[in-house]
C-alpha cells in the first residue's frame, strides 16, 4: 500500500470536515494543529474564506493538517502504508507518515515554508501554466524562446501528456502561445499564489535552509520517494537537503510513481484533500489500483480494502 500525498492547489473550505466527524484520530490531528499554530488554522481550514485558505502561509499547514489527519484515520481503521510520496508541500504529509518527522515540526516547518513563500511571492508576478498534450518534441525549444522574456522553467513533470511550467508570467505567456502552436492540445492556468518551483524561489529556499537546519528529520520507516531525484531516499541529512532543493526544482511526480510501480507497489491512496494524485496516476498506469480518501464512503470500504490488500 502506498499513500500519496497532495500539494498545494489541493485546499478547498471545508476539507476535513467529515474526517473530524468519523474519526477520534483525525480530531486530535486537527486539536494538536490548533494548538501549535492556533485555532485560525482549523477556522480557516473548515470555514474560509476562501481568500485566507488561498495563501500559502495559510495553505501549506492546513494542507498538511488535513492529509495527516487522513493518514492517522487510514491507521485507526488499519491501514498503513509500506511506501510514501509527497507532491510537493505533501512530502511533509509523507515524512510524517514514515515516521521521519514529528506532525508538531512538521506544522512548523510548512509554515515557516509557506510565510517564506508567500513572501517570496509577494514580490514577483509569477504564475504556473500546465500544458496537456505531448510536449516531448519541443518543450526545450518553446522553453528557450520564452526564457527571453523572462523566468519559464518545469514545475512539474506529473504524468504523460502534462508538464506544469512556472515562471514570469510575459514568458508563460509565449510559452503556452508556442506549446499551442506546436500542437499542445489545451493549456490551463493555475489558480496559485506564485511561480513555485522556480529559481525566483531561492531566497525563499536560503531562508529554509537555516531553519529546517534545527528540526529533527529521522530514517523513514518504510519507503519514501522523493521529489527532486524521483527515487527512494532514506538519509535523514540527504532528505533535509532535498527538501530545501525542493522548493526551487522539478517536482518529478511521474518518476516517483514509476519508481515506485517498477518496486512492485501496486495499490495506491490518494492520502488528503480532493483527488488530484488520483487522476495523475490513472494517466501513469491505468492498471494500478488506486483510490482517494477524500471520496464519499471510503471510510465505509475501508474494512474491504484492508482484507484484499493484506
Amino acid at each position: 500500500m502506498v499513500l500519496m500525498f497532495p500539494g498545494q492547489g489541493s485546499q478547498y473550505v471545508g476539507m476535513g470536515a467529515g474526517l473530524r466527524e468519523l474519526s477520534e484520530a483525525a480530531r486530535s490531528v486537527f486539536a494538536e494543529a490548533a494548538d501549535v499554530l492556533g485555532e485560525s488554522l482549523v477556522e480557516a481550514i473548515l470555514k474560509g474564506p476562501e481568500e485566507v485558505l488561498r495563501r500559502s502561509d495559510t495553505a501549506q499547514p492546513a494542507i498538511l493538517t488535513t492529509s495527516v489527519a487522513a493518514q492517522k484515520a487510514l491507521s485507526e481503521h488499519g491501514i498503513e502504508p509500506k511506501a510514501v510520496a509527497g507532491h510537493s508541500l505533501g512530502e511533509y504529509s509523507a515524512l510524517v507518515a514514515a515516521g521521519s518527522l514529528s506532525f508538531r515540526d512538521a506544522l512548523e516547518a510548512v509554515a515557516e515554508r509557506g510565510r517564506l513563500m508567500a513572501a517570496a511571492c509577494d514580490c514577483i508576478e509569477g504564475t504556473m501554466v500546465a500544458l496537456l498534450g505531448d510536449t516531448t518534441a519541443f518543450l526545450d525549444e518553446i522553453l528557450e524562446e520564452a526564457s527571453q522574456l523572462g523566468i519559464a522553467e518545469i514545475a512539474n513533470r506529473n504524468s504523460p501528456g502534462q508538464i506544469v511550467l512556472s515562471g514570469e508570467r510575459e514568458a508563460l505567456g509565449r510559452a503556452a502561445e508556442l506549446g499551442l502552436e506546436r500542437g499542445v492540445k489545451k493549456v490551463v492556468w493555475l489558480r496559485v499564489a506564485g511561480p513555485f518551483h522556480t529559481s525566483l524561489m531561492a531566497d525563499a529556499a536560503k531562508e529554509f535552509a537555516r531553519f529546517i537546519s534545527e528540526i529533527d528529520i529521522a530514517a523513514p520507516r518504510v519507503t519514501f520517494v522523493a521529489n527532486v531525484t524521483g527515487e527512494s531516499e532514506s538519509s535523514p541529512e540527504t532528505i533535509r537537503s532535498l527538501l530545501v532543493e525542493q522548493i526551487c526544482s522539478t517536482v518529478q511526480w511521474e518518476k516517483s510513481m514509476r519508481t515506485l510501480l517498477a518496486a512492485a507497489h501496486d495499490c495506491f491512496i490518494d492520502t488528503g484533500p480532493g483527488k488530484v494524485l488520483k487522476g495523475l496516476m490513472a494517466r501513469i498506469d491505468r492498471s494500478a489500483r488506486v483510490y482517494a480518501a477524500d471520496s464519499p464512503g471510503f471510510f465505509d470500504e475501508v474494512q474491504s480494502l484492508v482484507a484484499g490488500t493484506a
